[in-house]
This record gives C-alpha cells, structure tokens and sequence, in this order.
C-alpha cells in the first residue's frame, strides 16, 4: 500500500530526474517503507534495480568495483552495483546511506560527472540513471538514540538530494493490511490486528 504523496513524488523523480538535483533521499523510521517503496516501484515498472547497503566501514569500491582474482589465475576488474547503473541506466539505491561516513567522492556522481574506474575507462551518467538513498535520520544525526550507529552528513553532501521523509501508515491503513493478512496466513485471531 503506496502513500499517493510519496509514491507520486518518487515515480515524479523517476520518470523527469532534476535539472537541480542528482539524488532522492528518503528517510524517516525504521520499518516505514524507505526501501520498499524503491523496491516496489522497480518491480512494478520493470526498471533495473542496483542496491548496496551502506555500512561504516564501506569503501568507494565497494560501489564502483576491484580488482578481483578470477578463474585462471586472472586478475579482472569487476564493476559495482554503482559503476553498472552508471553506464546501463537504472536505479542504484545506496540503502541506509547515513550509516557511512560518504567519502567527497560521492559529491562527483550526484553532480552528474564522469566516473573514472581504475581501469582507466571514463564513464558518462547513463540519462535514465537515477540515485535513491534511504536513511533513518535527516542527515543531521541521531537526536533520539534509536540510531546511535548514524552519522551527521556534511550540509554541501544533502544539498545534492530531493528529500522525503516518511512516516508509518496511518492507522486505519495499518489495521487493514493486518487484518487482511490475518485473513490469508495467519491462525492468529483478527483481533489482533487492532
């Protein structure tokens, strides 16, 4: 179930991208639909999905790719979820993103410049590449607690990103999609959905 405000601000981002902007940063609690919204979107207009996690000790080559031993005893560099949507246009969508400490790197790719590889190959943004990223925080860090394990990202790295911030479903949205899959898979009595 799609909030309309949301899911029209994200397939908006989808289909126009921004003349002003080269990322979407969703956030907002956790178990909210941050991801599944992406996610679900892809699946159902059969766009190419390329994720990543982010985590704290996350490198830039874990996005753009390596060098990595290969059969026979080959050295050959294999391209990132990142490196691939770059050059074949899709959704790369860097999960959890205020986990990591982004390297200035990043700031190139959601400026739309050349990704250089370190094979030497310079790549051109793909036109219908577009860059989700999810989070927990604004970006500003973690005020509550439940999120102790986030970092504060540098103002000049949001200004790059379309933001939305997402909350849980209404209540009565919440207790029919319970309700309904307490109907379908569940021996748990429907009360339980209230």
């Amino acid at each position: 179930v799609f909030s309309r405000d949301s899911l029209r601000l994200v397939l908006n981002w989808i289909i126009n991208g921004s003349r002003f902007k080269q990322g979407f940063y969703i956030f907002g609690p956790s178990g909210a639909g941050k991801t599944s919204i992406v996610e679900q979107v892809c699946a159902r207009m059969n766009l190419s999905l390329h994720y990543e996690c982010a985590t704290d000790g996350m490198e830039m080559s874990d996005l753009i790719g390596n060098f990595q031993l290969v059969s026979g005893g080959e050295m050959r560099f294999i391209e990132g979820q990142l490196t691939q949507a770059y050059r074949n246009g899709g959704i790369f969508l860097l999960d959890e993103m205020d986990r990591w400490n982004v390297p200035s790197k990043m700031y190139s790719i959601l400026e739309g410049k050349p990704l250089y590889l370190p094979t030497g190959e310079v790549i051109l943004p793909h036109p219908n590449f577009r860059l989700f990223a999810t989070g927990n925080t604004s970006g500003g860090g973690d005020v509550t607690g439940k999120y102790r394990d986030t970092y504060t990202q540098n103002e000049a790295f949001l200004q790059r990103f379309d933001c939305l911030r997402m909350s849980y479903p209404k209540a009565d949205v919440e207790e029919a999609l319970v309700t309904k899959y307490l109907m379908s898979a569940s021996d748990l009595p429907l009360e339980f959905a209230a």
